[in-house]
């Protein structure tokens, strides 16, 4: 451990956070608590990471972060710190690491995270479905195990249909999609059998018709079935189109997916900690379909707020340290959050179909407010960002020269 993490845990004036892991969902975390003065410590698997060279917390270092040499330096950080830090997950696989260790990490560390058969229940999709589908909406869905399974489901359905793994672990593989929308059986196979290589069991779904901005989310904060605050926005734009992860966000105020998402945790006795769901609109009758819960942790679009004052991260941190909680209420301001990453691979894609122009994203980076890599108070992790799309944009451009060259041999 070094020094620089030693002094913040040494300080007894302020209670620490401690964010597994460090990613693009993490660091917009420890910049909305570096913006109110509090001492911050992300975990982080690489120095290669763009996200290593924030200058919103000290770093340190895990050649596994879900692992043992994780649990090693945590343990490390809670002998060492003066007073309890408050250990927040930014990822599905950190609230299994942080439940599967309980015991031991609720010794040194300020908690507020769900049971582990409510995290259990809610992060599998075969699990939720089944509990969920007579209480709320959700697209029509079976449930596959077997080839047989999805000639069986899809049956029931009408293409395009949506096929997705029950449960994405640590280990999944980094170009391989979350969902895929397949038009007919052929490709509903070809995606089954890419899943089932890496996932205990898929599930097949209708589509849902709309588009991306059919998609908004609500994020709540709980403690012990008492709702503290919660927050709404909009996907305008996803990686990749219709099934990704959020590219370009917008604040939306939704009084009626906020009633669904709080009767949804009310539901769960004394559901406690960071939450949230995800829903699409659905274009035929207007009725907002339950996609997937957030649980446990922040969901990449759950800073959205920061554009406004409404410091999400902050309310959590305040609440599990035992501080004034802020009373931060959602405005009618419209702010903007852009993920760079999904959003070049976006535009791309949407260029192609003529649905956007370079005008028009341009004037998106104008007036955008949040930016999840670049930031005039954080400017390294941009810049290094930048050498690294370069990096891969030279090594794709020598690939297609040296198969050119060996084509025309």
């Amino acid at each position: 451990m070094n020094l620089s993490v030693k002094k913040k845990l040494l300080d007894d004036k302020k209670i620490p956070a401690v964010i597994l892991p460090l990613s693009y969902n993490g660091i917009l975390f420890t910049r909305a608590l570096h913006s109110k003065g509090v001492p911050v410590i992300g975990l982080i698997k690489s120095k290669k990471d763009c996200f290593y060279h924030t200058n919103s917390c000290e770093k340190v270092l895990c050649s596994d972060l879900y692992g043992s040499d994780s649990l090693s330096k945590l343990k490390e950080i809670g002998e060492c710190a003066v007073v309890k830090p408050v250990l927040i997950p930014t990822s599905d696989e950190g609230v299994k690491f942080i439940l599967s260790n309980l015991n031991i990490l609720q010794k040194y560390f300020l908690l507020n995270i769900p049971e582990t058969n409510t995290a259990d229940l809610l992060l599998e999709k075969q699990k939720l479905y089944k509990w969920g589908k007579d209480k709320f909406l959700f697209p029509k869905t079976g449930i596959l195990n077997t080839a047989e399974d999805l000639k069986a489901a899809s049956d029931d359905l009408m293409f395009p249909v949506i096929i997705k793994p029950n449960y994405r672990d640590a280990n999944w593989p980094a170009d391989l999609d979350k969902a895929t929308i397949c038009d007919d059986r052929e490709s509903m196979l070809d995606a089954f059998e890419k899943f089932i290589a890496h996932a205990d069991s898929c599930l097949i779904s209708e589509f849902i018709p709309g588009g991306d901005d059919h998609i908004e989310t609500c994020h709540v904060y709980y403690n012990k079935g008492k709702i503290i605050n919660s927050y709404t926005n909009q996907k305008i734009r996803q990686y990749p189109p219709l099934t990704g992860t959020g590219a370009y966000i917008s604040s939306k105020e939704n009084e009626e997916i906020r009633k669904i998402t709080t009767d949804f945790f009310d539901s769960h006795i004394e559901y406690t900690g960071i939450g949230g769901i995800e829903f699409k609109k659905d274009a035929r009758t207007g009725e907002y379909k339950i996609i997937e819960p957030f649980v446990g942790r922040p969901s990449s679009h759950f800073y959205n707020g920061l554009g406004e004052n409404f410091n999400f991260p902050y309310i959590v941190y305040c609440h599990i340290a035992g501080m004034e909680i802020p009373n931060y209420v959602q405005s009618k301001k419209i702010v903007s959050q852009l993920d760079e990453e999904f959003e070049l691979q976006a535009f791309g894609y949407y260029l192609k179909t003529k649905e956007m122009t370079v005008w028009k994203y341009v004037k998106t980076l104008f007036t955008t407010q949040l930016f999840v890599r670049f930031s005039i108070k954080d400017p390294i992790v941009g810049l290094v960002y930048c050498f690294q799309v370069i990096g891969r944009l030279i090594k794709r451009r020598k690939r297609k020269l040296v198969r050119q060259t060996n084509q025309a041999i």
